[in-house]
């Protein structure tokens, strides 16, 4: 880029280069922007033609970024940030704001946390926007260059890059169907050991049925398939499944059991469904977490976002206090 298409640049191109960075698609970068699609086409012209380069180029129903947007990205988006923190209010108002926060939280959190986190975003923030992303191996790399604002995972020993902030401990339980026959008089180890059991792949039920290579390098792995069966003499599980909803799907629908998150099993939709038990030799409780880099963690932002989710965390943490027997 010369000097001269430099000094004419409109910082509005580079907001347009974030937005289709992050939607990889015209219609919706437009959307995000409150523009026209027109004015998406003329935009990206005018940047393609100060930076000479296409930029982003159409693969079927999408725009891939050229080598050269991929390695300008990462700057982009910090200059951007960076003068929003600079010329932005010391104080971030909620109720008025119109900022898109991008969450990586896996099928744990979406049906644990989330829901009481949009119920809070639509009462007390209504132009919020929540974007919520899979988590994978990529994740700690997009918390660090902020494409993410916020991972919920279940890690607290991480590298001073990062900051670790609790929402909870999480803990498990038995469940089988209502009305399983084993269900009467209590679950114990004894009745265990002639129910067919299924079982979680991976390292945890906690770690939103991440595989060995998705899971962050950064985030150190909670152990808890170690003491996955402690206490239960029936051996290995009769069923091994992908993630928790599957599980969850096995038990409703026949006479299997399964070690659950006690929370993920206690959802509205599910608590009148099963029936669930202590573990006689529990698994050590997990923390449940949400991540943000170190950079990140003092923005004004970013501090509403985990005070929110503190809050919605708190609020499902209320909900299966008390008693589970049913």
């Amino acid at each position: 880029m010369n000097a001269i298409h430099f000094r004419s640049l409109d910082l509005n191109l580079l907001r347009l280069f974030v937005a289709l960075w992050d939607e990889r698609h015209a219609t919706r970068a437009a959307s995000r922007l409150g523009l026209t699609q027109s004015a998406v086409s003329h935009a990206l012209a005018r940047l393609r033609e100060a930076l000479d380069d296409p930029l982003f180029v159409r693969e079927k129903r999408s725009l891939v970024p050229t080598a050269r947007a991929r390695e300008i990205a990462p700057a982009i988006r910090r200059t951007l940030e960076t003068l929003e923190v600079i010329l932005a209010p010391s104080a971030f108002d909620a109720a008025t704001s119109d900022r898109q926060f991008t969450v990586a939280a896996g099928s744990y959190a979406c049906q644990v946390i989330l829901p009481g986190l949009f119920r809070l975003i639509s009462a007390e923030a209504p132009g919020i926007r929540l974007r919520i992303v899979r988590p994978d191996a990529e994740t700690a790399r997009d918390l660090e260059l902020g494409y993410i604002d916020a991972a919920i995972f279940p890690a607290q020993a991480l590298s001073a890059r990062f900051v670790s902030h609790e929402l909870f401990t999480e803990s498990a339980v038995w469940a089988v169907r209502a009305g399983h026959p084993a269900a009467e008089g209590g679950l114990s180890a004894a009745k265990l050991s002639t129910i067919p059991l299924v079982a979680v792949t991976g390292a945890s039920p906690w770690t939103h049925e991440q595989t060995d290579d998705r899971w962050p390098e950064d985030f150190p792995r909670p152990h808890w398939i170690e003491d996955y069966f402690a206490g239960v003499s029936a051996g290995r599980p009769a069923a091994i499944v992908p993630g928790d909803h599957a599980a969850i799907l096995i038990v409703l629908s026949a006479d299997y059991a399964a070690l659950l998150p006690r929370r993920f099993a206690m959802a509205a939709w599910l608590r009148p469904r099963l029936a669930l038990f202590e573990p006689v030799d529990p698994p050590k409780p997990i923390t449940v977490s949400a991540i943000t880099s170190a950079a990140n963690a003092e923005n004004p932002a970013v501090q509403w976002l985990l005070q929110s989710m503190k809050r919605a965390a708190s609020d499902a943490v209320a909900q299966c206090d008390g008693m589970i027997r049913p």
